[in-house]
């Protein structure tokens, strides 16, 4: 019996060996565990940015790190990378803001932004706007070291309220001309707004007036304008004289046709006739409506405010229709 060794077993007993080592190297390379749950970090998102209301949600995790990009939500730990994308909405991280991580975790706004609210020239709407713009710019698209818990909270701003004027004419007569048309006399405005405010208004249109003023044998129909200013306070319905007018940039008086007022026979005046052009200029605002009739209530105003200039410039908030507020969603990771 032959009991030696072949001369290459050794040769075959170290490629053996070292096929071993090699798959074992691949088992260790393997994953031990999943990826982290970046399903469950959006349904956490879109369930708190769906309510009408604010609304919070707090999500235990395993991820390492977080990077939100628009609508992609992204986890990273050591088994690997998840993703998962937003079905609407958008989420705002706002990591490093001590101010607005204030507010993820459960401060009021009104706590918060307590400086800007009392700052009777501050906006704090727009200050909320531009701190999570910044902050914005800082995070979105970056990878951020994780805690253990992801926390969204959907905060809602009441919009800075627009001031409002309130226009109609009012102490009717019928119109020299025909005697069908309705003349306001006056017109009378309401401000709604700040305490006080100055309005310098100006009426614009056509006006009837007498044989002899400007046509020397028939009626006839010229440029008319009427300008004032007033000072209002909240509320209040200031009602203005239409008797004084311009015509082509010279002050002139108009004149009553005889027996159309018993009491008033010889008052000097004419009135604007339907539709009137009425301009409102207070502040920074210029507002303008046009009355059509007797019957015309019209709002001047409001126009545009600051706050809603600011959030038309960015995606992540929204007016809500049932609130009337802005509601953004933010998130520390």
């Amino acid at each position: 019996m032959d009991w030696e060794t072949p001369v290459d077993a050794w040769y075959v007993w170290l490629g053996a060996s070292i096929v071993s080592l090699a798959l074992a190297g691949v088992v260790l390379a393997l994953p031990t565990g999943p990826p982290p749950d970046a399903e469950g970090a959006t349904n956490a998102i879109e369930e708190t940015t769906a309510s009408s209301y604010e609304a919070a949600s707090t999500l235990e995790h395993d991820a390492d790190a977080i990077r939100i990009d628009g609508k992609t939500v992204a986890l990273r730990n050591e088994h690997g990378v998840s993703r998962s994308s937003l079905a609407y909405g958008q989420v705002v991280v706002v990591n490093g803001d001590e101010r607005l991580e204030r507010l993820v975790y459960g401060e009021s706004f009104a706590t918060v932004f307590e400086s800007e609210l009392e700052d009777a020239d501050a906006n704090a709407a727009a200050a909320f706007m531009d701190r999570v713009a910044d902050v914005d710019e800082e995070t979105a698209g970056e990878w951020l070291t994780a805690s253990d818990e992801l926390t969204v909270r959907q905060v809602a701003v009441e919009p800075d309220e627009p001031p409002e004027v309130r226009v109609q004419g009012a102490d009717h007569e019928r119109s020299i001309l025909d005697g069908r048309r309705s003349l306001p006399k006056e017109l009378a405005a309401t401000y709604e707004g700040d305490e006080t405010q100055t309005v310098a208004y100006t009426v614009t249109g056509t006006a009837p007036i007498e044989p002899g003023v400007v046509a020397p044998h028939e009626y006839a129909t010229v440029g008319y304008e009427a300008e004032w200013t007033t000072t209002h306070a909240d509320s209040d319905t200031v009602r203005t004289d239409l008797d004084s007018h311009l015509v082509d940039g010279e002050r002139i008086e108009g004149t009553r046709s005889p027996g159309t007022d018993t009491e008033r026979p010889d008052e000097e005046f004419w009135i604007g006739v339907y539709p009137l052009t009425v301009t409102a200029e207070f502040g920074s605002e210029t507002c303008e409506t046009t009355l059509e009739s007797a019957t015309t209530v019209d709002s001047v105003c409001p126009t545009v405010t600051a706050t809603d200039e600011r959030a038309a410039e960015l995606d992540w908030i929204e007016r809500n229709d049932e609130t009337g507020n802005y509601h953004a969603t933010l998130a520390v990771v």
